[in-house]
């Protein structure tokens, strides 16, 4: 008799917890009509990170990877395209600056991509439901950093985000 009531309350623990966690899922942020919201794109494996997000916020250089919204219009976005290799004794980081020009259109949403081809890659925004293309692709070569002084200053300035 206590193994099936110590059966049927496990079963029932079970049930509950199942309702408990479908609770706890968070629907999207509603994105606002006069806005379009970019997020960043990151994908990560044993040894290596690739990520490309928007390099500044409030024309200002950002080391932030975070979802950003945007005020709808014409935009020239900078994204930084970073690679991290981590091997057992060192971390390799290369980086590339890109410029993208793009109409954001009010309460979608856009997502940064890349292609990448051991230092060649490429990047782009497009639009997250469709996949369709809202910028330019562009080519570049991921390098080790360089000592940049203002460039990255300079370049936030330049854009509008």
């Amino acid at each position: 008799m206590k193994r099936r009531a110590f059966l049927s309350a496990l079963l029932l623990s079970q049930l509950a917890g199942c309702s408990t966690i479908s609770e706890l899922a968070i629907p999207q942020a509603s994105i606002s009509s006069d806005e379009a919201r970019v997020d960043f794109y990151a994908q990560q494996w044993e040894n290596e990170e690739e990520f490309v997000r928007l390099m500044c916020w409030n024309q200002r250089p950002s080391d932030d990877i975070r979802v950003r919204d945007l005020s709808a219009g014409e935009h020239t976005l900078f994204v930084i395209a970073t690679v991290k290799n981590s091997g057992v004794r060192q971390i390799n980081r290369r980086e590339a600056v890109v410029r993208l020009d793009a109409a954001l259109e009010g309460g979608k949403r856009y997502s940064l991509a890349q292609a990448r081809d051991g230092d060649s890659m490429k990047v782009w925004l497009q639009e997250s439901e469709t996949g369709l293309l809202a910028s330019q692709v562009v080519d570049v070569e991921v390098s080790v950093p360089r000592l940049v002084g203002n460039t990255r200053l300079e370049q936030c300035k330049e854009g509008t985000v």
